[in-house]
């Protein structure tokens, strides 16, 4: 990443604070089109939860073991192509066993329907019906293309979206938005199946989309990993940004954005530092960009009340471990323990002892001798007054203590189903609770997601204009919401609009510049010989 150096107080076109994707993304798209851009981070690599580090010579993804829309002409790949970018991805192919209570079941997502049919043959016929449900469900909202954001339609583009939603959406409008566990629950009569199904994304008031969308992606094989780790993905971005003459500036927090007027002027950093720009976007959760970085600051009543109203979506637990050399998973890649209850337990409900946990062992980093493995527990950030700190967010003694009770348990339930050999092969352990995963992140309780997406909350969208001119909004708690995928088309969302301020197309320009590389037959994120993406 380069530094130049430049006079702190030179003006900019828009300042980004936060490097997770959807600030990324922003900044790639305002860069490329010839504006000045200047992405604040306080961490010392970019990418938010899309990031890699490595300790102790093992190299660990922080969180995320694959990615939807990477494939070749998938939107990350094909934004990759747009700024002269490419990072080489494999599929993620998982050969699951996963444990119900005592019960056993091996899984190949190769072969994911016939697996589950083996698994449970006098379910064949419900078996079916879900694949073929989450297929058609999934379809439909393809067809229906990108949405326009609700809160800029107009009552007439309401109603005819509305028109349009029940006669193209049928199978989603009946099932999609309910709860997820309730939809299992009256398709399979075998119980057994039905948590098996929850357990690949075993989250408590998950709307059905949301499991429809994981087992799609298994049958599809729409899974997959970048070569040499998730940093790789971020890394790119800032490549293609600094290459446009954009600056990143890692190490570096955001202490206050400046409103005056009405307008947001500037970014105040903690090292004293105050950048100037037309634009301000904040890629920060929206709780900390409300009580941090625009503390006082009036006239945002209204959306300091929209947010604490609403439902956080959960985080976790995250345990890191290193294998030694020669330790064998097995051939499985995803072993995951669920509860007998798993379907009945609320969020607060769960303990070590019952929560679903998964290990994942993503692909051995070239020259690595042991493997990296990611252990998930979903453990609530409230569990046991907040991780013993009383909501206080102060670790001491209490916290360390029952952070290592809490692994103890959770290793012991794994090693209990692969032998003794596991927890003796364990060479290297970091674990993370969700308030980890809010220090550094500065999202608010550790969540993954933003929102929780649940029945109540799923569909009724923060924009991404705040009340203040000139400053907007990206990331996982604004319009389009969560997930790597939607977080960068919620970049480019944003990067659209603030462009079209200065007369450039983006939306045409994208089209024009993907369908050239389909005529010239490119591989993902070459440009032409010779020419210059922009």
């Amino acid at each position: 990443m380069s530094h130049e150096n430049q006079a702190d107080n030179d003006r900019y076109d828009a300042i980004i604070v936060g490097a997770g994707m959807g600030g990324l993304t922003t900044a790639a798209f305002l860069a490329v089109e010839g504006q000045k851009v200047l992405v604040l981070e306080k961490h010392d690599k970019p990418g938010g939860y899309l990031t890699s580090f490595s300790r102790g010579g093992y190299r660990f993804d922080a969180g995320l073991f694959h990615l939807n829309e990477l494939g070749p002409d998938e939107t990350i790949s094909q934004f990759m192509r747009y700024w002269g970018e490419e990072v080489p991805a494999q599929r993620v192919e998982y050969q699951f066993r996963w444990f119900l209570g005592e019960r056993e079941f091996h899984l190949d997502s190769r072969e994911i329907e016939q697996s589950f049919g083996a698994s449970f043959p006098a379910e064949q016929a419900t078996i079916r019906r879900f694949f073929d449900l989450c297929h058609t469900m999934l379809q439909e909202i393809r067809r229906m293309g990108p949405p326009k954001p609700p809160y800029d339609m107009s009552l007439a583009e309401k109603l005819a979206f509305g028109v349009r939603s029940l006669i193209a959406m049928p199978t989603f409008l009946r099932f999609g938005r309910k709860d997820g566990v309730r939809v299992l629950r009256r398709l399979c009569r075998d119980q057994a199946l039905a948590s098996l199904l929850f357990g690949y994304y075993p989250v408590p008031g998950l709307i059905f989309q949301g499991h429809a969308w994981g087992w799609e992606a298994i049958k599809e094989g729409r899974n997959y990993y970048p070569v040499g780790g998730m940093q790789k993905i971020p890394d790119a971005v800032v490549r293609a940004i600094e290459r446009h003459g954009g600056r990143v500036l890692l190490g570096t927090e955001a202490r206050r954005i400046v409103v005056e007027g009405g307008q947001a002027k500037s970014v105040e950093c903690t090292d004293g530092r105050q950048f100037v720009a037309d634009v301000v976007v904040s890629n920060a959760s929206l709780h900390h960009t409300l009580d941090v970085l625009l503390e006082d600051v009036p006239g945002l009543e209204r959306l300091r009340k929209t947010v604490m109203r609403r439902k956080i979506f959960p985080s976790a637990m995250l345990v890191f471990l290193g294998m030694a050399e020669g330790y064998d998973f097995g051939g499985i890649n995803h072993l995951l323990l669920l509860d007998n209850r798993a379907l009945e337990l609320r969020q607060e409900d769960l303990t070590p002892d019952n929560c679903p946990v998964a290990l994942v062992v993503p692909p051995k980093p070239e020259g690595q001798a042991g493997h990296s493995a990611l252990v998930v527990a979903f453990l609530p950030y409230e569990y046991r007054d907040c991780w013993a700190t009383g909501g206080s967010g102060v670790r001491g003694e209490r916290y360390r203590s029952l952070k290592a009770e809490v692994e103890n348990i959770l290793l012991g339930r794994i090693g209990r189903r692969l032998g003794s050999g596991f927890r003796e092969a364990i060479r290297l352990l970091i674990a993370a609770t969700p308030l980890t995963l809010e220090r550094y992140t500065h999202s608010t309780r550790g969540s993954f997601m933003g929102w929780s997406m649940d029945e109540r909350s799923t569909g009724h969208f923060i924009p991404q204009r705040s009340p203040i001119t000139n400053l907007y909004l990206v990331g996982q708690w604004v319009f389009p919401a969560a997930g790597v995928p939607g977080v960068m088309a919620g970049g480019y969302y944003l990067a659209r609009e603030i462009l079209q301020r200065e007369g450039i197309n983006l939306e045409g320009k994208l089209t024009a510049r993907l369908q050239v590389g389909q005529d010239r037959d490119e591989r993902p994120g070459e440009a032409p010989p010779g020419e210059r993406v922009k």
